[in-house]
């Protein structure tokens, strides 16, 4: 165990812990299939949810104002 690592245990800082966890398979056989399965769950899941998508659309006709009004003050 490095030393790092030890500390990081000592001082009980689990997310640190996650995240090593989560990235450790990156070099294993199937990662990339795995991340694309889950992507494409997410994206189903996105794609259904018409209140995400009101959300979505709201707040980029609000960041396009804002940049229109942005434009027009220079």
């Amino acid at each position: 165990m490095s030393g790092s690592r030890r500390e990081r245990e000592r001082h009980g800082t689990p997310c640190l812990r996650e995240a090593e966890a989560a990235h450790s398979g990156v070099g294993a056989g199937g990662f990339a299939e795995e991340c694309r399965r889950r992507s494409l769950i997410v994206a189903a899941a996105d794609a259904a949810d018409d209140e995400l998508a009101a959300f979505m659309d709201a707040a980029l006709a609000d960041v396009t104002v804002d940049d229109e009004s942005d434009a027009r003050s220079r």
